[in-house]
């Protein structure tokens, strides 16, 4: 979605979790999770970019909570 300087994206992240992710080893399970980028533009570039997602499914897909 786009309007004037603006944008946001909805994303589904996919992945499995194979690596340390905030001090949790990885636990070989998979996760699904949305997120919403958004962001501004000034002369033709990116001026701010924001993330928006849903750790808590993330989090409570692999067992970390």
């Amino acid at each position: 979605i786009g309007e004037g300087a603006a944008a946001a994206v909805h994303v589904n992240m996919r992945g499995t979790h194979l690596g340390d992710y905030q001090g949790h080893a990885g636990t070989g399970k998979t996760f699904s999770a949305d997120e919403v980028d958004m962001m501004q533009f000034r002369d033709g570039k990116i001026a701010g970019y924001r993330i928006i997602w849903d750790e808590i499914a993330f989090r409570t897909q692999l067992g970390l909570d």
